[in-house]
């Protein structure tokens, strides 16, 4: 839940590298989600990014209005 949180932060901010006051992570966050948005490897070593990639696919197809891990982000 956390790492879908700070993903869509990190799309919507449009903070500087650096400045952005709202997380700390949000620098490497907008790094992985730029990676996780062209990536495609289903084995690709690139740090969290499967796992975002994962979670983003659930999110994507998830429709239920109770899930504990969309329902904060919706």
């Amino acid at each position: 839940r956390e790492r879908l949180l700070l993903l869509r932060h990190a799309c919507q901010c449009t903070a500087a590298a650096g400045a952005c006051r709202a997380t700390a992570r949000c620098a490497e966050m907008k790094v992985l989600w730029r990676h996780v948005r062209a990536c495609a490897a289903p084995d690709c070593a690139v740090e969290h990014c499967r796992s975002s990639r994962f979670v983003l696919g659930h999110y994507d197809g998830c429709r239920d209005d109770a899930c504990g891990v969309c329902a904060p982000v919706r």
